[in-house]
């Protein structure tokens, strides 16, 4: 019963955490549902108007009110067809800020020549008198068609406040790991490392959530759509096309795309409206993302509530889904391996590996869209890895024929989220089904054979004729996801793979670094292109995986095949897996060009790999030095780990135009602890 409450612990601790900040956060929001009165929201503008480069504020007051939001419709006055971005930054003033303003929000609103609404979410320090709206980073003129002060009470949840005690949990945890007998198996602690590792990468999403300035935090969306459907993104759009029974968008093509010979060609679109980034065929727009998100999280929040999550919730219950089952399983690899190794070590390597996979980088991504599907990617990816380890370890049948089955719905979960994320998983997966399948000959255990291989590959047989019907019904043929119909930066139909990707894809993919900037948080993307790739290729903002220290680990990698106590199975396993990230690479390149969240779909199995070489480095160390040279090399992992934070840090904190950005308030917060100026 003991060891039961043991392993339910981190769900404890986050299940308290949760209904603390809520409570915390919603004093107000609770008195008002409970019959404080009603409030009405305020109408900053009497009459459109437009702004300029020249003149692009606007002022309103003579209100007393507590703000949480400003609502604000916008369009391009000329004839504008394509999507951009514009700067917009909302300041308030109230009776004790001496007639200042101050910074409340600023945000990358998308702005065309429709008109769309926007909501930006803040909270004011009591009651603003004033407010003003700048608009900056644009050029031509932009109408704003309705300026609203919201001051009703809506839900509020603080993101620092919630990762900060679940972070103090994880912290007395690691206190009671402190000191242990280094000689002693992983098996006879493991519960408490796990713990602490789970609470911490857990804390991490939490606080990395904290800063960004989505501001859409718990906020929900109405359902039936308010607004434009155009003005949601594809899942939105996706979801409220299969609420009315359709597979495609319920939004009408421009007649000129419709003529067009080659609509997939950027300059034949060329002064032509269009939604960027979905598939267009046969007519009708599709979005081309994957569906488990939709089926995951969508609908079921959708049935709960009445309403739709925003992209901010959703990006935050798959990062801790990465965060829970990738600590998980790194410690569950610790444990069914028998590493002999002090009691903090294995959470020490499980949060380092998991600072290192890029999960915190994916959870800033700006167009929230893309990033969800690579987020839900990981979450799953993470989770089969657990499952899969937890089913080699399990002795009862029981436990093992049920892992194998959540790892099979987790591999098809993440199929149907990103195809190339689970990429790398599949060729390890193969790898293993041939193994394990020799054994269970060798051992003439057929029945336990079939009832394995049902259990994990009948999920996964499931999501895989799942999606090819869908796309059969979408774009007429099985294998056909849609990606060749984008309406993107180029005609993808012209992608192909060849060898001009070899050497690019290892450059960019593994060894592309961070740059040096000269402003807080001193680093940031390094856009970095090759003079001549042969063809056009799509380059933006990417990072290579050694462009976090902990990653260097991996080099390490030759330990494992060295080992005389590591089995075959295993060292072709590990070998498998290394193999697997230039071959996604190498594809990834070819298919989609170069931008960090496609790193991501290679970079989680590689933290995993730099964790479990860690702890195969230190057990050989312990074994052929003794404990004096066991501490030797985890002080110089100590020191390269703290290099890990530093940089996990820095990527947490920088500004770049694919990254959500950081909340004003925090980022001057944080940049005075280590900036000083008078």
């Amino acid at each position: 019963m003991k060891k039961r409450l043991e392993l339910l612990i981190p769900l404890i601790v986050i299940a308290v955490s949760l209904a603390a900040e809520l409570l915390l956060s919603n004093f107000v929001y609770f008195s008002f549902v409970l019959g404080k009165g009603e409030s009405s929201n305020y109408p900053a503008l009497t009459q459109p108007i437009t702004v300029s480069e020249e003149a692009n504020q606007i002022f309103s007051g003579g209100f007393d009110l507590p703000i949480n939001s400003v609502s604000l419709r916008l369009r391009y006055c000329d004839d504008f067809s394509e999507q951009t971005f514009v700067d917009v930054s909302v300041y308030t003033m109230n009776d004790a800020a001496a007639e200042q303003y101050s910074l409340a929000v600023r945000k990358k609103l998308a702005v065309t020549d429709r008109m769309t609404e926007h909501t930006l979410f803040f909270n004011t320090a009591g009651n603003a008198t004033d407010i003003a709206v700048d608009f900056g980073d644009f050029s031509g003129e932009i109408e704003v068609g309705s300026l609203t002060v919201n001051p009703d009470y809506k839900m509020s949840f603080n993101y620092v406040r919630f990762g900060l005690m679940m972070l103090l949990g994880a912290l007395i945890y690691f206190y009671k790991l402190r000191g242990e007998n280094p000689t002693l198996s992983y098996e006879t602690r493991h519960k408490r490392s796990q713990t602490a590792s789970v609470l911490v990468c857990a804390g991490c999403v939490i606080l990395v959530t904290a800063l960004n300035l989505s501001g859409e935090g718990l906020r929900t969306i109405e359902y039936p759509l308010v607004y434009d459907i155009g003005s949601y993104d594809p899942y939105i759009q996706q979801f409220d096309a299969f609420m009315k029974g359709q597979l495609h968008l319920d939004i009408v093509p421009d007649e000129r795309l419709l003529a067009l010979e080659n609509p997939y060609s950027p300059a034949q679109r060329e002064g032509i409206y269009y939604l960027w980034d979905r598939a267009f065929f046969d007519g009708k727009y599709f979005s081309y993302f994957g569906i488990a998100p939709i089926l995951t999280v969508y609908y079921p929040f959708y049935l709960l509530t009445g309403m739709l999550p925003s992209a901010s919730f959703v990006m935050t219950v798959f990062g801790i889904m990465t965060a829970l089952f990738f600590a998980l399983a790194l410690e569950e690899y610790a444990r069914i391996s028998g590493k002999k190794n002090f009691g903090y070590f294995p959470a020490f390597c499980a949060v380092s590996a998991f600072l290192s996979s890029f999960a915190l980088l994916i959870l800033r991504g700006q167009a929230r869209f893309y990033y969800i599907a690579s987020m839900a990617g990981m979450a799953f990816s993470a989770a089969f890895l657990f499952f899969m380890l937890r089913a080699v370890g399990s002795k009862k049948t029981a436990n093992r024929l049920l892992s194998f089955a959540l790892a099979g719905v987790s591999f098809g979960l993440g199929f149907l989220s990103r195809v190339n994320s689970v990429l790398p998983l599949a060729v390890v997966s193969a790898v293993f089904v041939v193994l394990w399948s020799v054994k269970r000959i060798r051992e003439k255990n057929f029945p336990m054979l079939l009832g394995e291989a049902s259990a994990l590959g009948l999920p996964v047989a499931a999501a895989l004729a799942a999606s090819m019907v869908y796309n059969k019904l979408r774009f007429g043929g099985f294998f056909d996801f849609g990606t060749d119909y984008q309406l993107t930066v180029s005609d993808t139909s012209l992608y192909s793979v060849g060898l001009f990707g070899l050497v690019p894809s290892f450059f960019h993919y593994f060894l592309q670094n961070l740059g040096f900037t000269a402003e807080f948080p001193f680093v940031g993307f390094d856009y970095v292109a090759a003079s001549d790739y042969g063809r056009y290729v799509y380059v933006d903002s990417g990072l290579g995986i050694f462009a976090t220290p902990f990653m260097l680990v991996l080099l390490l990698s030759p330990v494992v095949f060295k080992k005389k106590s590591v089995s075959r199975n295993k060292k072709l396993l590990f070998g498998a897996a290394l193999l697997s990230l230039p071959l996604t690479a190498f594809l990834n390149f070819c298919l989609g060009g170069v931008i960090f969240r496609y790193t991501a779909d290679l970079s989680l199995l590689a933290a995993f790999l730099a964790g479990a070489t860690a702890l195969e480095a230190a057990d050989s160390v312990l074994e052929g030095f003794g404990v004096k040279g066991y501490k030797l090399f985890r002080n110089a992992l100590f020191v390269l780990g703290i290099a890990n934070i530093a940089v996990a840090a820095g990527m947490a904190l920088m500004e770049s135009g694919n990254l959500v950005s950081a909340s004003p308030v925090l980022q001057e917060q944080i940049k005075d602890i280590f900036v000083f100026s008078n």
